[in-house]
């Protein structure tokens, strides 16, 4: 991937004038006199900032530091450590100096850190904040891969989204004791991470706090939360209506979601590599967006009919998934639900009216093909039929058991195609039906393959109703 250089510039007007930054890196001072400084300068109001020459960054003043609003990152093909942060307007003022800084201290009368402060220093390994912090803003320190380990002062209620997005190496997280809040994707991709404690002071924690922390195997919640529990390591409501986050790295090859659960929450049980089947019981309504994507060895999942809501990308990079019925109380079908499951053959969608996200993204590149080559199912008639007409997919209608050429009935030119296609799978090893048809249909004694026997009864079947 290609590497970004963030360059700063600096124009000095003759005659006394004040050395200018561009706004991304505002008002950094060379200070050449005293002894170990580097560079200072304010970051807020009433906030100051200086680095020493041993790579330590301080904070100090009393007040709210700015926010730096992340845009967006860019690093090379293999290493991290060379990762560059775009700001969508300023940059941190000392952000220039991110490959020297190695330490964060930030004093008694901050109260406030800002969005983006501490983004992508990556030779940051050692961040003391004291006590009368309330607020981590957002994406505060995002990409600081060199971080192992964070304290969080008991006077801090909010941790903003993404404040430690990225985190690769951090291994120990104190929350401390005053935590009532985790944004959005607070702790998500902190690789390393392998169990957390989250305090009774919490009360409210939004979608995904540790999307794709993929050595995460346990989640611990304080007994005296009144809002949150850990039902074996996975983080639920205290109603248990909610699942909130199954770890990463949850050990189990099952799982059966427990019956009093109404909603899985975004990213809920994303990119579990060990995860194979999982039932989900009534009376879940809400599958949130991307619930189980990237649970690679995930073949089988059942969705009770009381569901009504599945988001976009929910089982995209399911590799193991092969077929998936959506039952008819599903009315919409957002985009990228199946995208890129490699081993998908059948999609039945049950409900006649289902809204189907207008475009191919739906189904993107499943199958190992650049277009989805398994068939959709669905009701003759139905907008499951329209979309896989309008997008080139094979569209396989929801019949009896026999009825192989979709007519309506069972008899012997049925018997005849199950005969045609068992004489090519024995030569091919292909055969000439759909997976939905095989299975389904045309395996009429239901012993799991389709041959010269399933014919045969079916012929029965037919002469027999015939002798009536």
């Amino acid at each position: 991937m290609k590497k970004f250089i963030a360059m700063i510039t600096a124009a000095c007007i003759i005659g006394g004038a004040a050395p200018t930054f561009e706004s991304w890196a505002p008002e950094a001072v060379i200070t050449a006199d005293a002894a170990d400084t580097v560079a200072s300068g304010t970051c807020g109001d009433g906030v100051n900032w200086a680095l020493d020459s041993a790579g330590t960054l301080t904070i100090s003043g009393s007040g709210y530091t700015d926010n730096w609003t992340f845009q967006s990152a860019s690093w090379g093909e293999d290493d991290m450590s060379d990762i560059v942060i775009y700001f969508s307007e300023s940059a941190p003022p000392w952000y220039e100096y991110r490959n020297e800084i190695k330490k964060a201290v930030v004093g008694s009368g901050v109260k406030y850190l800002g969005a983006g402060a501490f983004a992508g220093l990556t030779g940051l390994s050692s961040v003391s904040l004291s006590e009368g912090l309330d607020t981590i803003n957002g994406f505060c320190f995002g990409y600081c891969v060199g971080l192992t380990s964070i304290k969080i002062p008991d006077s801090v209620e909010f941790i903003g989204g993404y404040a430690f997005n990225n985190c690769d190496n951090l291994t120990s997280i104190d929350l401390g004791s005053g935590v009532s809040t985790l944004g959005i994707k607070a702790f998500c991709s902190c690789k390393s991470l392998t169990s957390i404690d989250l305090p009774a002071s919490l009360t409210d924690i939004y979608d995904a706090p540790f999307a794709y922390c993929t050595s995460l195997e346990t989640i611990n919640v304080d007994s005296n939360n009144q809002y949150y529990k850990s039902m074996s390591g996975v983080l639920v409501d205290k109603n248990v209506t909610k699942v909130i986050a199954y770890p990463a790295a949850k050990k189990a090859g099952s799982c059966t979601v427990p019956n009093t659960v109404e909603t899985i929450c975004d990213y809920a049980f994303a990119a579990n590599p060990y995860l194979r089947t999982v039932k989900l019981m009534s009376p879940l309504k809400t599958i949130g967006s991307s619930a189980f994507e990237s649970c690679v060895n995930l073949s089988s999942i059942t969705i009770p009919d009381t569901v009504t809501y599945v988001d976009s990308f929910v089982f995209a990079y399911c590799d193991s998934l092969v077929e998936i019925a959506v039952p008819k109380t599903v009315t919409e079908l957002r985009s990228y639900t199946f995208g890129f499951c490699d081993s998908l053959e059948m999609v039945m969608i049950m409900n006649k009216d289902c809204v189907i996200d207008d475009g191919t993204y739906t189904f993107t590149i499943c199958n190992r093909q650049d277009v989805y080559t398994g068939s959709i199912v669905g009701y003759k008639g139905s907008t499951a039929q329209t979309y896989a007409e309008k997008y080139g997919y094979t569209f396989d209608p929801i019949r009896d058991k026999g009825d192989v050429n979709a007519d309506s009935q069972a008899d012997s030119s049925d018997a005849a195609l199950i005969l045609q296609h068992y004489a090519k799978a024995q030569s091919d090893g292909n055969g000439t039906l759909t997976y939905y048809t095989k299975k389904y249909i045309a395996d009429y004694n239901a012993d799991g393959s389709v041959d010269s026997s399933d014919a045969a009864m079916l012929l029965k079947y037919y002469a027999d109703n015939q002798a009536k």
